[in-house]
């Protein structure tokens, strides 16, 4: 349940002046908040941490947190530590700067200070307090008022009467903050925001790029806009962003940017830079300045996230992942690739899955996170193109390409893995080869599915159909099917790990026309419809950091199609079993392309 607060605490602006004597709001938290709670009958204790660094001198005037539930008092308190002491038997919060009751009014808990409380370097502690014993509703059961999604050292403490014994840090569980806000007064400067920090990142000599950046707002006015100057060796810079989302006038507001940076010359180490403006104005921060390393790299290889789909004909509820992994397939081609493992049904060809799996459906996104297939780890709407871009935005060590060919009945496979920078872990590859287009007509491909005469409209249009079609489903036609597979979990010494050293591996598919599904039946239907996967494991945690995909038919050889070819690099032959050719002639190869963004394209050619 989400709910949207409105802070109270007023801004005094006075006249545009440098800096001035007024008022600021700080909180962990944004405007968009869920409940936590523990579901029982007991005294809670919230606090957060309120940081010092920056503001010793200031003071804290008033306290304010939202709470939607009924209760006699709250309690709201300073303290330098988070303290118990022993009651009756029982341990209590002892706050040791001051504790002050009020009541909840319009769902907001509030007091002023009577005497302002002046901040050091170490900073103080800031909570509330108060009782459950009502938990017939979501507000008694939930009634600890937070933001979702975050991860801020110092942003939410815990400590209950009967599930928490002592103070708790919440945020490594929950990734939560708590609500709770503070009013500061002090000189604040009217257009003051700072550079939190700036992330290493990988660039390409000559090439623009932009750099991640958090920054952070200390001023009365917010920003809706910056400028900034930047120094990489000798060459020097300005920029100018638009703020996607405004960052607000509220005491270390927040966000994430990019900062676009020109082409640097090879051999650039490292840049800093500077933010000079905040909506035009100069920007007066003391914190307005940093620096970080930069990686060079030959070429930024292309990501490509697999998602690995458990799921059955038997599973009425699996309809939403088929759903999911067509909508991702044509939202995302180019850096999607989706392999369907069957159970209990006629495309079912293993047992030894490379994870642990639940209950039907599931599935695992580069073997990194768990989650439900079309509502995600978010566990809610189409969640999982949430994970999904998370994931395609995260660096990946190596380029990967695929090209495979027939021989008679088997399909000879090869990758071509290029790290980019010094490996920190040792790696191998798994093959899995896909069919399209599956069907069947007997029993046990009919498609159970539970979602038949569900509302469509809170569904993406792929999940519609299902909602339309009856409870059995005859006729579906299933893609991405895994027929077959290597060692799933990485073949041995299939990887050489050198910086811009191709490394080469070869895998036999053997018998495609005879290979079976767990009853012994043949399971490859159509050979126009296979295709080749290869993933590249990290063999420290089993996790897929890339991966690459071949479409494959009788006529010849294809790799991932590119919509736009950018430069070749480096051009590769291979004959018809996989094997490199250093000096191609009177034969038929497989030409392999790698280009500058790291993809490969292979085909058929005939030298002479």
């Amino acid at each position: 349940m989400k709910h949207t607060f409105i802070s109270i605490a007023t801004l005094i602006l006075g006249s545009y002046i440098t800096s001035q004597a007024a008022e600021m709001n700080f909180s962990y938290a944004d405007d968009e908040f869920v409940l936590y709670g523990t579901g029982k009958k007991e005294n809670y204790d919230v606090a957060i941490h309120l940081d010092g660094t920056g503001l010793a001198g200031y003071n804290v005037r008033s306290i304010s947190v939202p709470l939607y539930l009924k209760v006699d008092k709250v309690s709201l308190w300073l303290s330098t530590e988070l303290r118990l002491e022993s009651v009756g038997g029982k341990k209590v919060n002892a706050p040791d700067i001051i504790s002050i009751d009020t009541e909840v009014e319009d769902g907001v808990a509030t007091v002023e200070l009577p005497e302002a409380y002046t901040l050091s370097e170490q900073g103080v502690y800031i909570g509330y307090s108060f009782e459950v014993n009502d938990i017939s509703d979501e507000n008694g059961k939930y009634p600890v008022v937070v933001t979702d999604d975050l991860n801020t050292p110092g942003s939410f403490f815990l400590h209950s009467s009967r599930s928490f014994s002592t103070w708790t840090d919440m945020v490594p569980a929950t990734g939560q903050a708590s609500a709770l806000s503070v009013t500061i007064e002090g000189d604040f400067n009217d257009h003051a925001v700072g550079l939190a920090t700036l992330e290493s990142v990988r660039i390409v000599a000559d090439q623009s790029f932009g750099l991640p950046a958090v920054i952070v707002n200390h001023g009365l006015q917010g920003a809706r806009s910056l400028s900034y100057t930047y120094e990489a060796g000798e060459v020097s810079g300005t920029g100018h962003i638009e703020l996607e989302r405004p960052l607000p006038g509220k005491l270390n507001a927040s966000a994430s940017v990019e900062l676009p940076i020109n082409g640097l010359p090879a051999g650039t180490e490292s840049i800093t830079v500077r933010l000079t403006e905040a909506d035009g104005e100069p920007d007066i921060d003391s914190n307005a300045e940093a620096s970080c390393n930069l990686r060079m790299v030959s070429f930024i290889p292309e990501r490509r996230v697999v998602m690995e789909e458990y799921t059955g004909t038997w599973c009425g509820y699996c309809v939403r992942g088929l759903a999911a992994m067509e909508a991702l397939n044509s939202r995302y081609p180019d850096n999607y690739i989706g392999i369907a493992y069957h159970r209990g049904d006629p495309m079912g060809i293993t047992t030894a899955f490379p994870v642990s799996i639940g209950s039907l459906p599931d599935s695992y996104l580069d073997r990194s996170r768990q989650t439900d297939p079309y509502f995600g780890t978010y566990k809610e709407g189409f969640g999982i193109e949430r994970d999904f871009l998370e994931l395609v935005d995260t660096e990946s060590p190596a380029a990967v390409g695929i090209s495979a060919s027939w021989q008679d009945d088997n399909i000879i496979a090869t990758s071509e893995v290029t790290f980019v920078e010094a490996p920190v872990s040792n790696y191998e590859v798994a093959y899995v080869l896909l069919e399209n287009d599956m069907y069947g007509n007997t029993a046990d491909w009919l498609q159970t599915n539970y979602y038949s005469g569900t509302d469509t409209s809170e569904y993406i249009e792929e999940m519609r159909q299902f909602c339309e079609a009856p409870e059995l489903m005859a006729g579906y036609h299933y893609n991405d099917v895994a027929v077959m597979c290597s060692n799933l979990t990485g073949i041995g010494n299939s990887v050489t790990a050198e910086v811009d050293v191709p490394s080469h591996h070869t895998y036999t598919f053997e018998n495609v026309s005879e290979a079976c599904n767990l009853n012994g039946e043949k399971i490859v239907q159509n050979k126009d419809q296979l295709s080749v996967v290869v993933l590249l494991l990290d063999m420290n945690n089993g996790h897929i950091v890339n991966a690459a995909k071949c479409r494959l038919n009788d006529s010849g050889v294809n790799s991932m199609e590119k919509e736009t070819e950018t430069e070749i690099i480096s051009t590769r032959y291979y004959d018809l079993q996989g094997r490199t050719v250093q000096n191609p002639s009177d034969n038929i190869y497989i030409r392999s392309d790698v280009y500058s963004d790291g993809t490969i394209k292979s085909y058929k050619v005939k030298k002479n």
